[in-house]
């Protein structure tokens, strides 16, 4: 009997569907998963309407997720396959199956994140149209550590309301014109879209998201999110108009986020950078952040209907 592709997302496949993809976790860390994943459904909080399994015959033989994300995005929990010669059309069929999936539901991309040691997941993943684009380095600094030294033009800033919610917008979509930060992906979505991406990683505190200006003139953007369950701050986005690059403002609204949280009671700010964005990796440790984690960052673009070929 041939291996059967179908949606898992609701009972009674659900549960034998996520364990099958959180297997391989060490115990422990696959019970929070599974547990953390259950309640996020229950609550609303995500949709397994993308959670695919393969069968053969009554048997799971491998699981997929890709979970909607709110800007045009989504991101994919990797193929989990049993280890034999089919393998790796396994993964592939499983791949090109969520991400026609995808590509109805209007999702702009799919990301994927893998340990850069990952050689099999890597493979598996280029094979089945998600290619490693860049990596990412994750950066982390303690608070609330010693206060940095800023040196540049006074700044005044606004913090987020719904009546500044489009000047943001237009701000973020200026600060992407020849970032080095994923360029792959920076034309891709509207200023909108990647307000409305940013805007949900973590908690939101509009409080903790400004426009900085110089001289009326917009300069940049940060945009800070706080992670509550894991006792972090995280610069969400943070970015500089291309004609104010270079003068030292980049470094200034950073380390005005760094004061903004310092004092929050929380232990950890972290920042996320392209391996690629030496400029921006050399201010990030000049502000007191050090590596902590590599991943191997794999895109996937929607594909327009009837073609085998990315979209434009």
């Amino acid at each position: 009997m041939p291996v059967s592709i179908v949606p898992a997302g609701d009972a009674p496949l659900r549960g034998p569907a996520l364990t099958f993809l959180y297997h391989r976790l060490p115990r422990g860390e696959r019970e929070r998963q599974m547990a953390q994943t259950l309640v996020a459904v229950s609550r609303q909080e995500l949709s397994l309407e993308n959670l695919l399994v393969a069968i053969d015959g009554d048997r799971i033989v491998g699981a997929v997720l890709a979970v909607r994300r709110p800007g045009g995005a989504a991101f994919l929990w990797p193929p989990i396959v049993q280890q034999d010669e089919s393998a790796q059309p396994l993964a592939r069929a499983l791949l090109e199956a969520v991400g026609r999936r995808v590509d109805e539901q209007g999702i702009v991309f799919t990301q994927c994140l893998l340990d850069p040691a990952d050689e099999w997941g890597q493979s598996a993943l280029a094979q089945g149209g998600v290619p490693r684009i860049t990596d990412l380095i994750l950066l982390s600094r303690p608070l609330p550590g010693n206060e940095p030294a800023v040196g540049t033009a006074e700044m005044t800033s606004e913090c987020y309301s719904e009546e500044s919610h489009m000047d943001f917008a237009r701000i973020v979509e200026r600060t992407y014109i020849g970032t080095l930060d994923c360029p792959a992906l920076a034309q891709m979505r509207s200023g909108e879209q990647l307000l409305e991406a940013h805007r949900a990683t973590g908690q939101f505190h509009p409080q903790f998201c400004c426009i900085y200006r110089t001289s009326g003139r917009d300069v940049g953007i940060l945009l800070l999110a706080e992670h509550s369950d894991r006792d972090v701050w995280e610069v969400a986005y943070m970015g500089v108009v291309p004609e104010a690059r270079g003068r030292g403002f980049g470094r200034a609204i950073l380390a005005g986020g760094i004061e903004l949280v310092r004092r929050s009671g929380r232990r950890t700010m972290e920042i996320a950078v392209d391996m690629a964005n030496t400029p921006a990796l050399r201010l990030y440790e000049t502000l007191g952040f050090s590596e902590i984690r590599r991943y191997a960052v794999h895109l996937r673009f929607r594909q327009p209907a009837n073609s085998g070929k990315p979209a434009e």
